[in-house]
């Protein structure tokens, strides 16, 4: 009677992203092996397939669950990755560009500068032409 090994429980999403961690670290080590590093980067295209599906279940959910309309009914609204922070930058941007333009400041040229002629200088220029 032969016992096949029993399969491995589903890692969680954040068991996976530490797998991955730590196959990133070992390859990147460079202490093992081609066959074990050709092994291990096999494994790792598994656990980020895994992870893309939880990010996918994940978003799906979102969506579900976002509202209810009047009657009861979800409202699915799709899910938006833009991060907290660009979401908060985005109204004070359209608030900047409903403001009324700042008038334009008159460009001042700077002041000329003059050097003064060295004294083995011996070509005569008119101070006014020095910069």
């Amino acid at each position: 009677m032969s016992t096949s090994p029993e399969p491995a429980p589903p890692l969680s999403f954040e068991e996976a992203v530490l797998s991955l961690q730590k196959i990133v670290a070992d390859l990147e080590g460079g202490t093992i092996t081609l066959d074990e590093s050709l092994r291990r980067f096999e494994e790792g295209i598994g656990l980020l397939r895994q992870c893309y599906q939880f990010l996918e279940r994940a978003e799906q959910r979102i969506e579900q669950l976002v509202s209810l309309d009047a009657q009861g009914n979800i409202t699915l609204v799709p899910f938006d990755a833009t991060a907290t922070v660009d979401k908060q930058a985005k109204p004070a941007a359209k608030a900047a560009s409903k403001r009324t333009p700042k008038a334009k400041e008159p460009e001042v040229a700077p002041p000329a500068v003059e050097k003064a002629p060295e004294e083995d200088d011996d070509l005569d220029i008119p101070d006014k032409l020095l910069f």
